[in-house]
């Protein structure tokens, strides 16, 4: 059986969350109060691209090396990976984008050490 348990919370309560559309019908009266009715939801009119598994108790979604796990094959592949080697290999993508983002640092730093001896 494969469990799931938040890194965040420790629960393992998972979910899935999605944004869908709604829509809300209004009544203007006659003194200006805008009463809002109960909305209706399109389960149909979805938001591609955002959403994804989270765990149901503190809301976190998860992740998996800077990818949000949105699909049942990354939940299955993410939860089937042994606890040690799925954090053996988040700590191996932070360090890796540390390590790109001091490089990009130090990029800038040589444009701008550039630029201000051309200028």
């Amino acid at each position: 059986m494969i469990k799931f348990q938040c890194n965040k919370c420790g629960s393992s309560k998972i979910g899935h969350q999605k944004w869908v559309g709604s829509c809300s019908p209004i009544k203007i009266h006659n003194n200006g109060h805008i009463e809002y009715e109960q909305a209706e939801i399109d389960e149909d009119d979805e938001l591609r691209g955002v959403g994804g598994y989270i765990c149901q108790d503190c809301g976190q979604e998860l992740y998996f090396c800077g990818c949000q796990i949105q699909t049942e094959d990354e939940l299955i592949s993410y939860l089937s990976l042994d606890p040690d080697k799925r954090q053996e290999q988040e700590k191996f993508y932070q360090e890796s984008e540390e390590e790109t983002a001091r490089h990009e640092e130090q990029r800038q730093q040589d444009e701008i050490a550039t630029y201000q001896t051309e200028g």
